[in-house]
């Protein structure tokens, strides 16, 4: 077959596709997808016993927007990159954005603390057990 013939064949009987078809069926995947993921995470990891208290209320919510801002210029980026011709660059920059205002959230948390804390404020006292935890999270559960 020919590249004209395969052509012709692909503009034969074209149907239109129903408005919104492709917004619907992402999301229901995005959806879908994300249950999965948090329930999958909640049986290998098990729930955290202060997810919405304890000490440093306000780093978990802002780590849980960083997250939540990623998803969202994911989720944009993905819809964009379906439609062929739609400019996608705006959701890679916002992407770019978040992680430069996490970069700086973190050069500040280091110039407003005392300098003879930088050590224990990068590495803590567990650094070497959560980068581990981190490495072998599925074999290691016993690291959380």
């Amino acid at each position: 077959m020919k590249t004209d013939d395969l052509i012709n064949l692909l503009g034969t009987n074209i149907e239109p596709v129903q408005r919104g078809q492709l917004r619907n069926t992402l999301l229901a995947a995005l959806a879908v997808g994300t249950a999965a993921a948090l329930c999958l995470m909640v049986v290998v990891f098990g729930a955290p016993d202060d997810a919405f208290g304890g000490e440093n209320l306000g780093l978990k919510v802002l780590g849980l927007a960083f997250a939540l801002g990623l998803v969202t210029a994911g989720a944009s980026f993905l819809f964009r990159a379906a439609r062929p011709g739609e400019p996608g660059r705006t959701p890679l920059v916002l992407m770019g954005l978040l992680f430069f205002a996490a970069i700086a959230a973190g050069i500040v948390t280091l110039v407003l603390s005392h300098p003879a804390t930088w050590r224990g404020t990068v590495f803590g006292p567990q650094w070497l057990a959560c980068l581990l935890c981190i490495r072998y999270s599925p074999s290691r559960p016993s690291c959380l």
